[in-house]
């Protein structure tokens, strides 16, 4: 009697290719999840900023009365910051810093999204009674690596330190700002950066055509 002894199963070694191409396709998997996350965070970060910012103007304009965003109690430039807080002039000197003249409206805080940094050396965004930012310098903000930036094409770095973080196809190598020459690449994020001017909030890409890893003056490309 002849039998049929087709159904001999998979050998060790077709498994294991099996499992080989599998761990791949979840390592690109993971890679691309935690792209995608840090960019959305960056511009969920920027974005957040930016309503706030348009909201204290609107009271500014619709109270008469000075409103702003305090950022930090250090006026330093290129600073990194992880919350601020919306404030009121409440003694009608259009300042919102000075002890007992201001009230809080809110604190947001950005721990979960990603940090903000402002290219100025301030401690305070105003807005005066008609809605004018207060100074007559622009004001850039953008949002900067919570971990590591680019130093180089080839490999990225802590924002405030010279030594290498990792090189830049590592998952927690953060890539706020597009480095292309044309400033298109779909991968970074869209929204990373605000400029104010004396009557104007805009947002913008950060374009980092120089590829110096740094955020300079006018590297925002405004929407």
């Amino acid at each position: 009697m002849i039998t049929n002894n087709d159904n001999k199963g998979f050998s060790l070694v077709e498994i294991l290719v099996v499992m080989g191409i599998l761990a791949i396709l979840i390592g690109l998997l993971v890679y691309q999840f935690a792209g995608q996350k840090a960019k959305t965070n960056s511009e969920a970060s920027t974005k957040q900023l930016f309503n706030d910012l348009s909201e204290a103007r609107a009271n500014a304009l619709s109270q008469k009365n000075a409103y702003g965003i305090y950022l930090t109690a250090t006026a330093t430039a290129n600073l990194n910051f992880t919350s601020y807080s919306m404030r009121s002039d409440s003694d009608s000197d259009g300042s919102i810093t000075d002890t007992g003249g201001y009230a809080t409206v809110r604190t947001t805080t950005l721990s979960q999204l990603g940090p903000l940094a402002v290219l100025n050396a301030i401690t305070d965004i105003t807005f005066d009674d008609k809605g004018f930012l207060s100074t007559t310098s622009p004001v850039e903000l953008y949002t900067p690596c919570p971990n590591c930036d680019f130093s180089s094409v080839s490999n990225c770095k802590d924002l405030y330190a010279d030594t290498l973080c990792s090189s830049v196809s590592a998952t927690n190598c953060c890539r706020p700002a597009d480095m292309s020459t044309t400033c298109t690449d779909s991968s970074f994020p869209e929204s990373s950066c605000i400029v104010l001017s004396v009557n104007a909030i805009k947002m913008g890409k950060w374009c980092d055509t120089n590829q110096n890893g740094a955020y300079d003056s006018g590297e925002c490309v405004l929407k």
